[in-house]
């Protein structure tokens, strides 16, 4: 009987400690769950970041895009009229002086049409004409 015991005991002792082990697997198993998903969820969080960066990225890019076209269609706008050259003076047709021997209103028609196609204002209109008075 002390055999039956003591294998008994042994049995015992062995299913005691298959259930410590079982314990501590299922802890361990567990424990590598919870590090699988925190890795995980910060991989996850690491690409959202990155999205939401290029997103941001891109969209400024598009305000950008979007105001330097509204800008350009608003010069193109303003400018739809005779296309004139950037930098450059037109170039001037030849004034014709005023000598007061002809009359007045043969002189007046064909320096309105220059101011007009000059595009002179009021004030280089008087200098023009104060100019070609002889």
């Amino acid at each position: 009987m002390s055999d039956d015991n003591s294998e008994e005991e042994m049995l015992r002792q062995e299913i005691a400690d298959l259930k410590k082990k079982l314990v501590i697997s299922e802890e361990t198993r567990k424990s590598n769950l919870q590090d699988s998903i925190c890795e995980r969820n910060s991989v996850i969080n690491k690409y959202q970041d990155e999205i939401q960066r290029v997103s941001a990225e891109k969209d400024d890019g598009i305000r950008i895009l979007s105001k330097a076209n509204e800008l350009f269609r608003a010069e193109v706008w303003e400018n739809r009229g005779v296309p004139r050259r950037k930098g450059h003076e037109t170039p001037m047709p030849r004034q014709v002086l005023f000598d007061g021997k002809t009359s007045w209103e043969g002189y007046v028609k064909p320096f309105r049409a220059l101011q007009e196609s000059c595009g002179w204002n009021e004030d280089e209109c008087l200098f023009r004409l104060q100019s070609s008075l002889r």
